[in-house]
């Protein structure tokens, strides 16, 4: 696939099978995402950790946009109670 979009425009890598082949990895990847989908809500522990790694990664990308774009965000309030209820 990287090498249709090396090599390709892209309506050359569409006609090529690109599209085919993304959708093939789809399918195959179900059974290996169902698992993984399983093992994380079937214990409150990896829950728990999945939400923390999420946040963790989500909190990193807004610091890193918020850097770059040299936004403040001081002037933003999130009341605390709320938003662990919704949690």
């Amino acid at each position: 696939m990287i090498e249709q979009v090396i090599n390709n425009t892209k309506e050359q890598a569409m006609m090529g099978g690109f599209a085919d082949a993304i959708n093939t990895a789809v399918i195959e990847s179900l059974d290996v995402h169902q698992d993984l989908a399983t093992q994380i809500l079937g214990k409150d522990r990896s829950r728990n950790g999945f939400a923390d790694i999420v946040y963790e990664l989500i909190a990193k990308g807004l610091n890193a946009s918020v850097n770059k774009q040299n936004i403040d965000l001081s002037r933003f309030e999130y009341p605390q109670e709320s938003y662990s209820k919704s949690i």
